[in-house]
């Protein structure tokens, strides 16, 4: 007997009584009042800004009774059973996945007919929203994976299936040349289709030709149109290698040699192609493009394809330089192993605190984060060992904590740790280990280790370049690191060189005219006015400023930073000008003391990379919660008289 309307409204309103603290003064309390009259569709939480500080009053914790008393309510009322609850207890949502297919179904019609809704509204819920906002993030490249493994646990942590990957593919179509998700996307069919072709043709391969047969496949995959206009005998399977091998023989006597499998010896190159588009079109509904000999256009290079295909079916081959020499042959096929489908084990006491972690995290409550983290981190520990991807996101969520209270050198070692558990869990050129190196390049230079921050970054880059190459986004955001760390050190040479090259990839995916080409602009002045090549800086810099009044106005804050710097380069370069013309006059001063300190480099780097430069909430599990501070070392200091009360043991001076 109660609407969905009504059902919605009291659900948010109990959420918010629960969530949101209770103010001593009534004017918080007003004006969620005076919100909730005012509309009567509201669709979420009234949630403080971040950058708000709370209000420096006593909060009242939510309890168990509070809780108890919440659930009695939804008893009463049956609002969750009208959700489509299975119980009237609680909202458990549970669904049929084999309703449609009439297999050991012993229901009423009318439990098939409201199991049958269910899953149709959350087929629709899926398509219409969770898809198109992933299309969305992806086409606006909020959201760009490295390459097809990371694509893959992206659209799994939205409930994605990987069979929508066509549809997804389509979407981005469009607009492909200036979005390298488009061609990640394409990669994941194409391994995908790779790994289907790869599994029939080995099927009947004996086992003494299997290494031969492995290496011709990938010839016939990633240098199709090559190996087929190579010789015939190239491309042919060998014989079987007799010599230096125990041989078996028969009761006669005679040398017992099996032949070639029909599936490799009438297998080249356009019928390895011909079978994964079959595939792609058949699974995902999608059609590759090819040349006019039928041969995939690869939308990776031969070595990032050769990659992906590797891991997808278990082929490791023999460290080597494969670009100068892109021929495999028997040699190269070092080992295969298996690929097994498996779930990580979790264990759910330390899972729950590990996500509550991160939401406060999330939320700006540093200290109640790190607590909790570090309680799930001991328990992990003792549960699953030194190596796990829990444990890697553990140290890594410590790491970040630590770096925003300004504890450089412990968010270091955290970071160490967790690089080491992602190198060993998911592998060296994993996505998490490349950005593992990235946080640790971050820390080290903030810490005034700038050679070894410079090394990290030049590692990253490389690993970067192995998985998906040049012309990546992420790409420009290393760059843009590396052109900083090398502008704090004096080589404004080849800082300029990164800089460029960033602002180059800004202006493919973006656009002349975004906020990303200008913020590259700014820093290509700089470094311009660091090399006293104030002209060509002026260039940069007035284009920056043109942008910063289109987006934000005259009146903004960036805009007149902008224009401050513009004024003093145009001034600086009239003095040079000046003393060019007449040399006899002292040496002007060309150093630019508004180029960039290294306090503004630091906090370019911590922006850049994703980390708030500032904690905007500080709060104790032990203790009330502590109203906004603004910079670490204010953190550290409130930190060290709380720790000093306590020892003293003087519970007034606590309060």
């Amino acid at each position: 007997g109660i609407n969905a309307e009504y059902g919605k409204q009291w659900y948010q309103r109990r959420v918010r009584e629960a969530v949101v603290s209770t103010q001593s003064t009534g004017e918080i309390q007003s004006k969620e009042h005076k919100e909730e009259n005012e509309s009567d569709n509201d669709s979420g939480c009234s949630v403080e800004s971040p950058t708000t500080p709370p209000a420096t009053t006593t909060t009242t914790p939510f309890t168990e009774s509070d809780a108890k008393e919440i659930l009695k309510e939804i008893k009463s009322s049956g609002t969750a059973k009208h959700f489509g609850s299975v119980t009237n207890e609680e909202f458990d949502l549970r669904y049929n996945p084999d309703i449609y297919t009439g297999i050991g179904s012993r229901d009423t019609p009318e439990e098939r007919t409201r199991d049958q809704q269910i899953v149709q509204d959350m087929a629709m819920f899926l398509s219409d929203t969770v898809i198109v906002k992933l299309v969305y993030d992806m086409k606006t490249m909020t959201q760009r994976p490295l390459d097809a493994i990371q694509l893959r646990d992206i659209m799994h942590d939205r409930g994605i299936n990987m069979r929508y990957l066509g549809s997804i593919t389509k979407a981005l179509e469009e607009n492909r040349e200036k979005n390298h998700n488009y061609a990640i996307c394409v990669s994941a069919m194409v391994t995908r289709g790779a790994k289907q072709a790869f599994k029939q043709y080995i099927i009947d391969i004996p086992g003494q030709q299997i290494a031969g047969a492995t290496a011709h496949f990938l010839n016939c995959l990633v240098n199709g149109q090559d190996r087929q206009k190579s010789a015939s005998g190239e491309n042919s399977p060998p014989a079987a290698n007799t010599g230096g091998r125990k041989k078996n023989r028969n009761k006669k006597g005679k040398v017992a040699v099996r032949e070639p499998g029909n599936a490799w010896s009438g297998t080249n190159a356009r019928s390895v192609h011909n079978t994964i588009c079959e595939v792609v079109k058949g699974k995902y509904d999608f059609t590759l493009e090819t040349s006019e000999d039928g041969f995939i256009k690869m939308p990776l290079g031969n070595l990032q394809m050769t990659r992906l295909v590797c891991k997808a079916v278990g082929i490791q081959l023999v460290l080597r330089d494969y670009m100068e020499n892109p021929r495999f042959t028997e040699s190269d096929v070092m080992n295969m192993f298996p690929i097994s489908k498996h779930s990580d084990p979790r264990a759910n006491n330390t899972t729950k605190l590990k996500d509550l972690a991160e939401d406060r995290l999330n939320n700006g409550y540093l200290a109640e984060s790190h607590d909790l983290i570090t309680e799930a981190l001991n328990t992990m520990l003792q549960v699953y060992g030194p190596l796990h991807t829990d444990i890697e996101s553990s140290h890594k969520h410590l790491a970040h904590i630590s770096y925003l209270f300004g504890r450089i050198g412990q968010a270091i070692s955290h970071q160490k740790q967790a690089l080491l558990a992602s190198e060993r869990v998911n592998g060296i050129d994993h996505h998490e280990t490349i950005y593992g190196y990235v946080y640790l390049a971050l820390f080290s230079h903030n810490l005034a280790q700038t050679g070894v921050a410079l090394r990290l970054m030049y590692r990253a880059k490389y690993l970067l370049q192995l998985v998906f190459g040049p012309d990546h986004l992420e790409q420009a955001a290393f760059d843009i690191n590396i052109g900083l760390m090398l502008m704090g050190k004096g080589d404004s040479k080849n800082s300029l060189r990164f800089l460029e090259s960033a602002l180059k990839l800004h202006k493919k995916f973006h656009g002349t005219s975004s906020v990303q080409v200008a913020m590259c602009n700014t820093l290509v002045a700089r470094a311009l006015a660091r090399n006293a090549d104030f002209r060509e800086a002026m260039k940069y810099q007035k284009h920056a400023y043109e942008v910063y009044c289109e987006k934000y106005g005259e009146e903004d804050k960036r805009t007149k930073e902008c224009s401050t710097f513009l004024q003093t380069l145009t001034s600086k370069a009239v003095e040079l000008q000046k003393w060019l013309q007449n040399k006899e006059k002292m040496v002007p001063n060309m150093i630019v003391s508004e180029v960039m300190p290294d306090s503004s480099i630091s906090e370019i780097l911590t922006t850049v990379n994703g980390i708030p430069a500032t904690p905007t909430k500080i709060g104790a599990m032990s203790t009330d919660k502590i109203t906004a501070v603004q910079t670490p070392a204010v953190v550290e200091e409130v930190t060290a008289k709380i720790d000093d009360i306590k020892q003293k043991g003087d519970d007034e001076a606590l309060d």
